[in-house]
């Protein structure tokens, strides 16, 4: 369980529109790719977004060296897979936040489909008139295609896998 303190009061943890502000910030132009980094990171089990939920969490009172320190002195650092997963059931648990990561793996989905169209495509097109330069370039094209969207698919594979809704909300 993640437990931080904050001049020596153990702080209560509130999936909330305020812990979402801190974790994203006012400058609403990047909320969009913070939240993505965020998620992202811990489908991931990135350590870097489980210290910024910290101070998220703390509302800024703690900064990241002192949520490192904290959480190193419970070792949840052993096992970051458990500490990830607490958070990610706390977003999905919770009205606003759940909506958030609902939207964002809506989001990712449609990515996903429609690299998969433009690689479905690309595969039809015909290389009549180019030059051999062009169609090497062009194969390579597609074939960049084809790792980019398999690691998507990798990545919501992992996402659909790591996030679960209550089922209430399904």
């Amino acid at each position: 369980m993640l437990i931080l303190k904050v001049d020596g009061n153990t702080i209560e943890i509130k999936y909330n529109y305020r812990l979402y502000k801190y974790l994203v910030g006012d400058d609403q132009e990047k909320q969009d790719e913070k939240l993505d980094t965020f998620l992202s990171g811990l489908v991931n089990d990135d350590v870097d977004q489980v210290l910024r939920f910290g101070v998220a969490a703390s509302q800024n009172k703690l900064t990241l060296e002192q949520v490192a320190d904290q959480l190193d002195e419970q070792d949840v650092f052993e096992d970051i897979h458990k500490i990830t997963t607490e958070i990610l059931k706390g977003l999905c648990n919770s009205g606003f936040l759940a909506l958030k990561v609902r939207n964002w793996m809506k989001y990712a989905k449609t990515m996903i489909e429609a690299i998969g169209k433009a690689y479905s495509e690309s595969l039809k097109k015909n290389l009549t008139g180019m030059t051999k330069k062009e169609k090497e370039d062009y194969q390579s094209q597609i074939e960049e295609t084809k790792v980019q969207l398999d690691t998507f698919k990798q990545q919501l594979s992992k996402m659909e896998e790591r996030i679960i809704f209550p089922k209430s909300q399904d």
